[in-house]
């Protein structure tokens, strides 16, 4: 159900070849979404370094990373994606043998999408240095921006120079639910592999990644079988997932589409960017705080500025003492509504490209259907009375958190 959602170019005839085909796989139900990455990951290093019949040559899963590199004329191995990768793709590049530094991170632009142009760089500069490429990696929902890189582009690169081509969902993925929100989503349909989280927008209990992929053969590279249990003929997929043993999170993945099927998740995804934007506005409309990140989904980043400062930030002319001046406010203000009790936002540190350093950003996530514009008031309006006590030097200080 969900690989027809992201490659609705297939028709019944392929579905019919692969939904109960022992030997190929729709996709994978993993316990999150970093196994699904790894998952992914996994997929595309065992394809790239892949058995060569030719010489006899067992490929990357049985004769091991440093063989394979050799054998295939690299003196190295890395994926290509934003400096907003989910940190499991750190994980990803520690267990698959390329350390952590197998990570190669390329900025993002104004809009925290990846600069397509420096993935470019990033590529020409490996194939001269014979490192092989296992995927180019674009996010669609970034977990702490919410921003949705530009998948078509990506997928342009991808196909260019023949690289496996890896989308990390896990948060916008139901964003192709929607009809006003799936356009953000485009390119997805291009992917090699799709990473989405069942227990995020999706709506089930935790432990429920989904890795998805668009071509079911392609899971040959990983099988593995046992005589005593997962033979080769099995329809368990356990012969094809990192966990052998593991709870059927799939069940509650088939209730939820079958009871809220396209039209509830649509309704679920514009109702939480609609609340998302409805906040950005209250926010804005203070005159006392800017956006960080202008939400493209459901979570926004935004900073409160202390008194007089409006007009020098409009202007753009900030001295760093003014910037760490915000940024302590910032802190303040965050520090104080969670000792207060009543109401919460989270709050990050991330590179802002209007002002080329990082800054402190209050950081709100809007998923919860019953979340409501009082709900929303209520919080802007308990951050806004601690901003008039900084604001009037009336709020009694605490230790910082």
């Amino acid at each position: 159900m969900l690989h027809r959602s992201i490659y609705p170019q297939h028709g019944d005839d392929f579905y019919t070849e692969h939904a109960n085909n022992p030997q190929s796989a729709l996709g994978l139900v993993c316990s999150g979404g970093t196994l699904a990455n790894i998952s992914a990951m996994w997929l595309a290093r065992n394809s790239l370094m892949r058995p060569d019949e030719k010489t006899g040559f067992m490929g990357v899963e049985r004769e091991g990373l440093m063989k394979a590199t050799r054998y295939y004329g690299y003196d190295d191995a890395l994926f290509i994606g934003t400096q907003l990768l989910h940190y499991s793709m750190k994980k990803s590049a520690d267990v698959l043998g390329f350390g952590s530094n197998g990570m190669r991170c390329v900025p993002f632009d104004s809009n925290y999408r990846v600069r397509i142009d420096k993935m470019e760089a990033e590529i020409i500069k490996c194939r001269a240095e014979k490192t092989a490429i296992i995927a180019l990696i674009g996010v669609a929902g970034a977990t702490e921006t919410g921003s949705i890189d530009d998948l078509t582009a990506i997928a342009g690169l991808a196909k260019k120079y023949g690289i496996h081509f890896h989308v990390d969902a896990a948060w916008g993925g139901p964003c192709i639910f929607s009809k006003t929100h799936s356009v953000k989503m485009k390119g997805i349909e291009l992917a090699d592999t799709v990473t989405l989280d069942g227990h995020k927008q999706l709506y089930t209990p935790m432990g429920c990644g989904l890795c998805i992929i668009r071509d079911p053969c392609l899971i040959k590279y990983v099988q593995k079988t046992a005589n005593y249990i997962i033979r080769k003929e099995s329809y368990d997929t356990g012969k094809f997932t990192l966990e052998g043993s593991r709870p059927a999170n799939g069940v509650f993945m088939h209730a939820n589409l079958e009871l809220l099927v396209t039209e509830g998740y649509e309704v679920l995804i514009d109702r939480s960017c609609r609340m998302t934007r409805y906040m950005a506005d209250k926010i804005l409309a203070s005159g006392f705080a800017e956006l960080v990140v202008n939400p493209q989904t459901n979570i926004m980043l935004y900073r409160f500025l202390p008194p007089n400062m409006e007009e020098v930030v409009r202007s753009g002319k900030l001295t760093e003492e003014q910037q760490e001046e915000i940024d302590e406010f910032n802190r303040t203000l965050q520090n104080e509504q969670k000792e207060r009790g009543a109401t919460f936002v989270s709050r990050t540190t991330i590179y802002s490209p209007k002002y080329e350093r990082d800054v402190v950003a209050l950081r709100v996530v809007i998923a919860n259907p019953l979340t409501t514009e009082a709900d929303i008031d209520l919080n802007v309006n308990d951050q806004l009375d601690i901003v008039n006590l900084m604001n009037a030097g009336t709020l009694e200080p605490r230790e910082a958190a």
